[in-house]
């Protein structure tokens, strides 16, 4: 509000506002007021005497010459209130065109408004996304960390032989890891961790069949695997045999050498008979749907087993042999099993320097042979020619032997002279 200036006395006039106010109020009337004036004006002309007619433009002229009068009188007293007026006018003219350039910043500043107010609610929301993730992995903390504890639980399940528990977690996981591991990182990570946990569960299961494990232990173990499906039903089968291969060689390996040999022959002839009889039953248990009863380890004819051994080993196919499930699996292994162990008699039996101990070694063999042909390891035509060497070998030996201590007491004897003695026998 702009107030006008002070009078010398001090007194102050009406303000600049008020006086544009009733300036443009009357202006306003005047402008909107002519018709109704000259209508009315009429009305009245129509209702004057003739006489009043008359004086009509005198009165007119009059009250032209007093409102011209009180016109200008009003102009020079209030003088004050037309300049406050211009001055204001000037005033708002001046804000209307700042407002106008205002607007102006304004309307080109929209569009960047609008930008920022997209990349705002854009943001907005990505948080408000990212707030509704953080309040539901707060809601289901405790099931996150079961799931993240996994493969740490699988883990320590197989370390502490739980293997159900740890096949379960494992196929948790493998589920998850179907439906989740391409769009969540951290389930990707965990089936990745599972996959190392069962590996190692499979490699400490491999290790059992490597020790002394009896047939319903390895009932559970080939049945783990086979939950595990680490290996198709060859391999399996194959792994089974070189494990148990693995843990009678450890066996052989712990016999001492350094001892007697017939104590040797006896405790390795005893832990092939034990041993071998042990896998096979073992075997035909496990992989029940094997027609290798008498076709995959032998029919009990010695000397053509004993022909097929220096040919096959353990994981190959069947030569002669018969066919049937596992490819010959068994028979091969059988087969380089016993040749082993016959190659090992072969090289201990001419350390033997005693007929009786090879007797008794040869019926502890025969014994062995005799046990092992209930499954079809029948060796005992292969051990013949061995102790028929062995048997020469001692005779040789003592033969020789003999003919060394009768050259020298042939050496050592005093002969007395032919003469002397006929001499003595005819006196």
């Amino acid at each position: 509000q702009v107030r006008a200036p002070r009078t010398p006395g001090g007194d102050h006039t009406m303000s600049a506002a008020a006086t544009a106010t009733a300036a443009t109020s009357a202006t306003s009337a005047l402008m909107a007021a002519p018709d109704m004036m000259d209508d009315a004006y009429l009305s009245d002309l129509l209702s004057y005497s003739l006489e009043r007619l008359d004086a009509e433009p005198e009165k007119l002229d009059a009250d032209a010459s007093r409102a011209t009068e009180s016109e200008r009188r009003v102009a020079c007293e209030e003088y004050r209130a037309f300049v406050a007026s211009a001055d204001c006018y000037a005033t708002v003219r001046g804000e209307i065109r700042a407002i106008g350039d205002r607007l102006d910043a304004m309307r080109d500043a929209l569009p960047t408004l609008r930008a920022g107010c997209e990349a705002f609610a854009a943001e907005a929301e990505s948080i408000a996304r990212s707030r509704a993730l953080v309040r539901a992995t707060a809601n289901h903390q405790s099931a996150l960390l079961d799931v993240l504890e996994a493969p740490t639980l699988q883990d320590a399940c197989a370390r502490h032989g739980n293997y159900d528990e740890a096949l379960d977690l494992e196929n948790f996981v493998r589920k998850l890891a179907s439906a989740h591991a391409d769009d969540v990182a951290v389930v990707k990570t965990l089936a990745e961790n599972a996959a190392e946990a069962s590996s190692a569960m499979r490699a400490k299961l491999v290790d059992r069949l490597r020790g002394a494990a009896q047939l319903p232990e390895c009932l559970r173990v080939v049945g783990y695997l086979r939950r595990m499906c680490a290996y198709e039903e060859d391999e399996l089968r194959d792994v089974f045999l070189r494990a148990r291969e693995a843990h009678i060689a450890d066996a052989v390996d712990e016999l001492e050498t350094s001892g007697s040999p017939y104590e040797y022959v006896k405790r390795l002839t005893d832990a092939h008979r034990v041993h071998c009889f042990d896998v096979v039953m073992q075997y035909r248990a496990i992989f029940a749907d094997d027609d290798d009863a008498d076709d995959h380890v032998g029919n009990g004819t010695g000397s053509g087993v004993s022909s097929s051994f220096s040919s096959l080993s353990i994981g190959g196919r069947s030569r002669g042999g018969g066919g049937g499930g596992d490819g010959g699996l068994l028979y091969s292994w059988s087969a380089h099993r016993i040749a082993s162990y016959l190659r090992a008699l072969e090289s201990t039996l001419p350390k033997i320097d005693e007929g009786g101990a090879l007797a008794s070694v040869h019926e502890h063999c025969a014994y062995c042979g005799a046990s092992l042909a209930r499954v079809g390891l029948d060796f005992r035509a292969s051990l013949p020619p061995m102790f028929s060497d062995a048997a020469m070998g001692i005779y040789r030996r003592r033969l020789d032997d003999a003919v060394g201590d009768f050259e020298k007491v042939t050496e050592q004897h005093r002969w007395a002279a032919a003469a002397a003695v006929g001499a003595g026998a005819g006196a």
